[in-house]
């Protein structure tokens, strides 16, 4: 009898698995599974599909993935890492999912669906030698994707593999956290240092031994970055950004490079019986030298008067020269209850992740805040946020309804404290929504000339730019918010807008890479399939603008063509014809 033939074909091969995953498992196995179900589901299927690759199997924490591309396979893995990192905010460090992955390129043997192999083998070894959110080639992988990705890898030299004859060189990805695209800003490896004082605030270190403070410890952070922000003459790095590192392991210098500053602000909490402890330390990253640490002690009521001191010390320390009254602005801060203010740092958290469920949450806790807190302006701010997104996707209530409860609450909120930038920044985006975006931007000025470092006023400005016929400001301003924010959770709206520029452009090819990263950033956000599909069907590719019409329908359901431009105000009609026709050859119904 003849020989049955072995079918053998190329392949990049994937293999990933999550780091600690027995401690996760006996630390809370059904709540592991279900987060790692979401991830899969979310983030990494997703995003495997997006660069054209195959889930071949998964056993427990394990994955293998093929891909025809090894660029492809790489682009992926760098993009599922990303992700992660952004997905993983605000978990507690214990139970994060944090995965290691190898990739290697070699000859497989293909049966009913499978794949075996060296090649395979070789994948899962480098693999284990990773660490956690870390991803490993072989040297053959390398060499295919040498010069042709914007990411940076290190040689880790030769290592020895368990059943593997001959060594095999390794490289190691370093995360240098790049968005590609001739508009945006590289952020790509060190940033210069601005002409003026620039500092980043990092997340306080929660000390208190109970998880359910790390808002609080988030929020002082917060706190902390806002009031510096609001000094013109400092170059403040958005603690939405800076949050990303959210313990003291990482190493200062090179957080610094990343984010082209020279100071940077970390430091502790610890809270019991009805006592708070802060520590606080400012370096000089390049110099490797701490320019100034304090402590404060007091009672849980007198957080915003230790606020106020840590902010003056610290402008004294990196800038002298600042004026008293600059200085004494920092103190104008109302000391409202400690409870309203951690319930608006949990909130803001909540919004940024897309989920219908937990946007309710949100809206269900603020609501309920404002009957104990009523002259709250970062309350009624934050659920004037929760109103003006509802209103684009009918999650709540009518789309309608929302948008009056938006500009209800944010007009409340203003009446407050009209010094309030984020309070601005949500009315001007009401406006927007209105289609009244000549005061929108009238808003969003004001916001800006409230707080110049406020990344959300500037996206905001972009965002409503680039609807208005005006794509050089657009991008400028985009571009800022960015700069300015490189890991906030809201910049994948302002990755989508200089998509959005490149579609009104007719550079479809351009404008699906920019949706696919901000996809990567954020899964969860509806607009982004929305618009994906209408690039997908301009490209005629009608397949994958299906896929991604059908995806933005489970996301916000009922959605037509009308009621999408009533809620997007393009200024150009040709631009709001541009976009009606991508979505209707797409499959949207008028």
């Amino acid at each position: 009898m003849a020989e049955r033939s072995v079918a053998r074909k190329l392949a990049a091969i994937v293999f990933s698995d999550v780091a600690g995953f027995s401690r996760l498992v006996e630390l809370d196995d059904a709540g592991t599974m279900a987060m790692m179900n979401a991830h899969r589901t979310e983030s990494w299927d997703p995003t495997i599909s997006l660069y054209g690759g195959r889930v071949v199997g998964t056993a427990g924490d394990g994955q293998l993935t093929e891909f025809a591309s090894t660029v492809a396979a790489v682009e992926a893995a760098v993009a599922i890492q990303r992700g992660m990192i952004e997905r993983n905010s605000g978990v507690p460090e214990a139970r994060r999912i944090r995965l290691r992955i190898g990739i290697n390129i070699g000859e497989v043997i293909e049966e009913r669906g499978d794949i075996f192999g060296e090649g395979v083998n070789i994948a899962a070894r480098i693999g284990v030698l990773c660490r956690p959110d870390e991803i490993a080639l072989s040297e053959d992988a390398y060499r295919l994707v040498a010069g042709k990705i914007e990411v940076k890898f290190i040689d880790d030299g030769e290592h020895r593999l368990k059943n593997i004859s001959r060594p095999i060189r390794v490289w190691r990805w370093a995360d240098n956290r790049t968005i590609a695209g001739v508009s945006a800003p590289s952020i790509a490896g060190p940033l210069p240092l601005p002409r003026k004082p620039s500092i980043a605030v990092l997340p306080f270190d929660n000390l208190t031994g109970d998880e359910q403070q790390a808002f609080f410890a988030r929020g002082i952070a917060e706190d902390v970055a806002i009031a510096l922000s609001r000094f013109r003459h400092l170059f403040v790095i958005s603690p939405y950004t800076s949050f990303a590192y959210k313990d003291g392991a990482h190493d200062t210098h090179q957080i610094a490079r990343e984010f082209g500053v020279r100071y940077l602000l970390r430091g502790s909490v610890r809270r019991g019986g009805g006592q708070m402890r802060i520590n606080a330390l400012l370096l000089d990253a390049p110099n490797g030298g701490n320019l100034w640490s304090d402590h404060f002690e007091c009672a849980n009521e007198e957080l915003f008067a230790v606020q106020d001191r840590i902010t003056e010390k610290i402008v004294i320390a990196v800038a002298p020269e600042v004026q008293d009254a600059e200085i004494e602005r920092s103190r104008t801060k109302p000391n409202r209850d400690l409870g309203a203010w951690e319930m608006v740092a949990r909130a803001n958290w909540q919004i940024s992740q897309f989920s219908a469920p937990i946007f309710a949450e949100a809206e269900v806790a603020l609501t309920e805040a404002m009957r104990s807190y009523p002259d709250n302006s970062a309350i009624l701010a934050a659920l004037a946020r929760c109103y003006g997104f509802d209103c684009y996707f009918g999650w709540q209530r009518p789309q309608a309804e929302s948008l009056v409860l938006a500009a209800d609450a944010a007009g409340k909120a203003i009446a407050l404290d009209d010094r309030d930038e984020s309070a601005h920044t949500t009315l001007g985006m009401v406006h927007f929504m209105s289609g009244r975006n000549a005061l929108a931007i009238d808003q969003l000025k004001h916001a800006i000339v409230l707080n110049p470092n406020y990344s959300q006023a500037i996206g905001g400005m972009g965002i409503t730019l680039t609807y208005s016929g005006a794509p050089e400001r657009a991008v400028e301003a985009l571009n800022r918010a960015i700069r300015l924010s490189p890991r906030d959770p809201m910049r994948f709206l302002y990755i989508t807008q200089l998509g959005m520029l490149e579609y009104l452009a007719g550079r479809y090819d351009e404008a699906v890479d920019w949706k696919i990263k901000a996809i990567q950033a954020n899964p969860n956000y509806p607009g982004l399939y929305r618009a994906l599909a209408a690039t997908h069907a301009m490209r005629g590719d009608l397949a994958n603008a299906r896929a991604a019409l059908e995806k933005f329908n489970r996301l916000a359901p009922g959605a037509t063509i009308s009621t999408t431009l009533q809620m997007i105000p393009f200024a150009v009609q040709a631009d709001a014809q541009r976009y009606a026709e991508g979505l209707r050859r797409a499959g949207m119904p008028e």
